[in-house]
């Protein structure tokens, strides 16, 4: 009867520590086995780029339409590995980057964080960094293709138009990547293409205007800008030189003049 009793316990108390294990597994960790060995795409989409909202809900409109002039520049921008990633999903920082602790990231940080961890990744790079792939952006869209498992950091070049200048935030971005938040599935997303296209962080400023210094018979100086040109005239150093001669000499002929005439009345004096 005793034994019979302690197996009973024993069963409940296995079924509790089993109930009790599915009840903290983290979502993060119930998606499939990765495969580290497949080649990996991603697609960058400016038509997906990414505003704050947060930020300006009421203006997340009208800047999307804001940055619209960007489809019709060329966009370079350019990737570095900085962690490969392994089957159970989690980081391992590249040579350099180990600074960024991707082994310990926490799978619920908010956006600000990784923003701060790219940042970093981005000021850990070395001038003589050669990125591990090349992408430019023509009509708002471009693709780098053959890209092995991991975690790469996203640099976008600053482009100029006639009347601002664009510049894009650094950005981290996994190859696979998971959706489990988004749809619900388990498995890994290895070409992060279409619907699942990147988008860039863009930021613009308005360019001053340009000084431009037209030397022909004046000096003239031309301040342009986008709604009006000042035109102002002003004497060259040269004519400048010139007229201080000008007036040196007429100075020293008057005081020549004056001495002659006064050696003149003198010698009449004299005479008289």
């Amino acid at each position: 009867m005793k034994s019979k009793r302690i197996k009973i316990l024993g069963a409940c108390v296995l079924g509790l520590s089993v109930t009790l294990c599915g009840l903290v597994m983290p979502k993060a960790y119930a998606a499939n086995a990765v495969d580290i060995n497949q080649m990996c795409s991603i697609e960058f989409s400016l038509q997906n780029s990414v505003y704050d909202a947060a930020a300006e809900p009421d203006g997340a409109l009208e800047k999307t339409e804001d940055f619209a002039e960007l489809n019709d520049l060329l966009v370079r921008v350019k990737l570095y590995k900085v962690a490969d990633i392994k089957e159970t999903g989690d980081y391992a920082a590249v040579h350099g980057f180990e600074e960024l602790e991707l082994g310990r990231i926490d799978h619920s940080d908010v956006a600000a964080v990784w923003e701060k961890r790219a940042k970093k990744a981005k000021a850990l790079l070395r001038e003589d960094e050669a990125p591990d792939a090349v992408v430019t952006l023509e009509n708002g869209t471009g693709k780098a293709e053959g890209l092995s498992a991991g975690m790469y950091l996203i640099v976008a070049d600053e482009v100029q138009s006639s009347h601002f200048t664009y510049t894009f935030k650094e950005n981290l971005i996994s190859l696979p990547n998971n959706y489990y938040d988004v749809n619900g599935s388990d498995g890994w997303t290895y070409d992060l293409t279409g619907k699942n296209a990147v988008g860039l962080k863009p930021d613009r400023e308005e360019l001053k205007g340009n000084l431009v210094i037209d030397k022909e018979e004046s000096e003239t100086i031309v301040n342009k800008t986008d709604k009006h040109t000042i035109v102002t005239n002003v004497v060259k150093t040269g004519d400048t030189a010139k007229v201080l001669l000008f007036s040196l000499m007429t100075c020293i002929s008057g005081i020549v003049f004056l001495m002659t005439v006064v050696f003149v009345i003198k010698n009449r004096k004299k005479d008289v």
